[in-house]
């Protein structure tokens, strides 16, 4: 079959309310219909497709890792015992499980494993746009390499995960800020691995270059995010990538996925 003409229509309809929104946002709320109309359509080719299209996404966004990953910095990261090129590899193992060259057991441990290691480069990946970089990276390959792709996507999404975010008052007490509206980047930065790849990958893409993680300020995330690199990823993942994914399902479907 080809590319679901269920998909093409919210996509469609998501694209035209991305450009009428003030700051292009396309966040978990509205999003959450995409990922309902793929799993509506309750075959293998679509839980196959939503795995490409997590890589397809932590690839688009990987060029925001490398430049912050100059030799200086390559060095940093291994005197530390590091990989330095951790999302590299990541992206690569990712693809060789929809390949059937790689077990998804084998790489959904590595993957839960380096989840942690993402977290603790923190300190060295500086700059926020290389962090969410590596975030998209590790993601993508645990939703790649996950039995139930799909349906661990799809319960991301329903009902959509917030989250209790607080802060250090001078009285020494924690105030409540937890806002009303989750947007992506407040979704890759506060939700760990309850968000999904692509809230990530978005960011990095749209990250202003300048910013710091030691700036970011979870009250107001999207301080990070330029909104023209916004739109230009969304329109990007919904007239592209989807049905890139697609073709990349279609192409792959016979190969069974080692266990």
């Amino acid at each position: 079959m080809g590319f679901p003409e269920a998909v093409r229509t919210v996509a469609a309809q998501a694209l035209r309310e991305i450009h009428d929104h003030p700051f292009h946002e396309y966040g978990p709320g509205n999003r959450k219909l995409l990922v309902d109309t793929f799993h509506a359509l309750e075959q293998p080719l679509a839980d196959r497709a939503v795995r490409w299209l997590a890589v397809l996404a932590a690839r688009k966004s990987l060029f925001k890792y490398e430049r912050f990953l100059t030799p200086d910095m390559k060095a940093t990261l291994e005197d530390q015992a590091y990989v330095s090129d951790l999302p590299q590899f990541s992206l690569t193992m990712a693809e060789r499980v929809l390949l059937g060259n790689v077990s998804r057991k084998q790489a959904f441990s590595f993957a839960c494993d380096k989840h942690y290691t993402v977290g603790n480069m923190m300190h060295f990946t500086q700059p926020a746009e290389a962090h969410f970089a590596n975030v998209a990276a590790n993601r993508a390959l645990v939703e790649a390499s996950d039995t139930h792709a799909m349906e661990v996507l799809w319960s991301k999404f329903n009902p959509i995960k917030q989250f209790w975010i607080s802060k250090y008052d001078e009285d020494g007490t924690y105030s409540d800020i937890t806002p009303k509206i989750l947007t992506d980047s407040l979704w890759a930065f506060v939700g760990g691995a309850s968000a999904d790849c692509v809230s990530a990958a978005a960011t990095a893409c749209a990250c202003l270059a300048e910013v710091k993680l030691e700036d970011v300020n979870v009250e107001d995330t999207n301080v990070l995010i330029d909104t023209d690199l916004l739109l230009e990823f969304w329109r990007w993942y919904l007239t592209e990538a989807l049905s890139e994914a697609w073709k990349r399902a279609e192409a792959t479907q016979s190969i069974s996925l080692l266990e």
